[in-house]
């Protein structure tokens, strides 16, 4: 039996509204469930609180005055008379060192140094030969000088051609220059000896000295924190033997980023922690600012002194520390996670342009125009 046509056309009119009245209805469960997620947003005042504003930094710890040990020749140590943690006085003896300079070395020195002796002031030297060529020279010169000047009269009075007198005047120019060459290589290369035989004369003094053994004094008082070298050990004059340095002073050297350094000055405050003392925070002021920056790490070298320090420090004690830039009472603060970008919140009437003051850790400082009875929304 065939369907009538017009039970077919309200067939399908009743599942089109079916169809429409369900995505009217995702629609209102869409925007309710948007509304019902907006009235569960986290949303508190600002609050008056004090602010701290600080720049970070890594510290290290190190004795304000410290040195490192070098051996004067090449040679081996012999006794070694100190251990790390030892109190020293200046002059202490640290080591003995036997030079490993050879005879054969102070001889060859002795050699170059008569080698240049005789040739500054031998029977047969370069200084001699040089003033022989300049003598000549100078003679040849007063001749050339007498038959340019002749030719010049001669000229005057007609008896002989302009060709004869430029070629007496350039004979008389070109013997002038090689006198005043020959002069000032005289003199050069007399400097040059005179200088070559004291270098040498010093370095048969060194050869002397270093064929001989060698006590290494410390230059200050102090306490010892590294032995580097050995009993039986070789040393080269560029090899550290130990570090010597202050007892009792110590000071922190801190690494600070370039973009802050513009924000540090003297006298700031800093609260360092270190890995050694984990559970306390010690206080310092700056009291030094590197004014060039470690192109390796980008960063400058800040100093401050400790004004309240740990009872006992160590060579290299390393930790963090934060110098304090500005503090504010009764600031209006508001925590940085509800912050949206860098200077946008999000009240209940929609975004909020702030002006922004001092920033610490976990919070900034609104300074206009939201207040503390507007509430800040967090964003999503």
């Amino acid at each position: 039996m065939q369907i009538p046509n017009y039970y077919c056309m309200r067939q399908v009119k009743m599942i089109n509204l079916f169809r429409a009245m369900k995505c009217i209805f995702y629609l209102i469960l869409i925007l309710a469930t948007g509304i019902s997620c907006r009235e569960k947003a986290v949303k508190i005042k600002p609050s008056i609180a004090k602010i701290t504003e600080a720049v970070y930094a890594t510290a290290t710890v190190q004795p304000v005055s410290y040195y490192t040990v070098y051996s004067a020749v090449a040679g081996i140590v012999e006794k070694r008379l100190i251990s790390e943690g030892d109190f020293i006085q200046k002059g202490a003896t640290l080591f003995h060192v036997k030079s490993t300079f050879s005879n054969y070395q102070v001889e060859n020195a002795q050699l170059n140094y008569e080698l240049l002796k005789d040739n500054y002031q031998g029977s047969a030297t370069l200084l001699d030969e040089l003033m022989l060529q300049l003598e000549v020279a100078q003679l040849k010169l007063a001749n050339d000088s007498s038959l340019y000047e002749k030719y010049k009269r001669l000229f005057k009075e007609g008896a002989t051609p302009e060709v004869e007198l430029q070629q007496r005047q350039l004979a008389f120019e070109s013997r002038q220059r090689e006198v005043n060459t020959l002069v000032t290589q005289l003199r050069r290369t007399k400097t040059e000896l005179a200088n070559k035989l004291k270098i040498s004369q010093n370095q048969i003094n060194s050869a002397a000295v270093s064929n001989q053994e060698f006590n290494i004094l410390s230059k200050m008082a102090g306490v010892v924190y590294e032995v580097q070298k050995e009993i039986g050990e070789s040393v080269l004059p560029q090899e550290p033997l130990a570090i010597v340095g202050d007892r009792d002073s110590f000071i922190i050297e801190l690494s600070v980023d370039q973009e802050d350094i513009a924000r540090i000055q003297l006298g700031q405050l800093v609260f360092v922690t270190l890995e050694a003392y984990q559970k306390e925070v010690f206080e310092a002021k700056v009291t030094k600012i590197a004014q060039r920056m470690d192109v390796k790490t980008q960063t400058f070298l800040v100093e401050s002194h400790f004004t309240k320090a740990p009872k006992r420090l160590y060579m290299g004690l390393s930790g963090e520390a934060n110098i304090i830039i500005a503090e504010k009472e009764n600031a209006i603060v508001l925590p940085k996670s509800y912050l949206k970008g860098d200077n946008t919140v999000i009240t209940e009437q929609g975004e909020v342009t702030v002006n922004i003051g001092l920033k610490s850790l976990d919070f900034v400082e609104l300074l206009s125009p939201v207040d503390t009875a507007t509430f800040i929304l967090q964003p999503e």
